[in-house]
């Protein structure tokens, strides 16, 4: 029992880790993405955006920790009212 309770909360610590190095990705590129859309620079887009989905791939994350990244990804749907 202690086993299993210790894996989860290293699996926990692990998905904190792995989401907070995702979201930074996900904020830098959002960032840079926003730049180069002012600057009318579409490869710059395209190449930042390229980044954002690379990180939206990833299979290392739960459920419901996905989620926070996706809404990160996705400030615009937040916007909308």
């Amino acid at each position: 029992m202690l086993a299993t309770q210790q894996s989860d909360i290293t699996n926990q610590d692990d998905q904190d880790s792995w989401l907070e190095d995702c979201l930074r990705a996900v904020d830098a590129a959002n960032h840079h993405l926003e730049q180069c859309a002012a600057q009318s620079d579409f490869k710059g887009v395209i190449t930042h955006a390229c980044v954002l989905l690379t990180q939206l791939r990833t299979n290392l994350l739960q459920p419901r920790t996905y989620a926070s990244l996706f809404a990160r990804a996705h400030p615009s749907q937040h916007d909308v009212a």
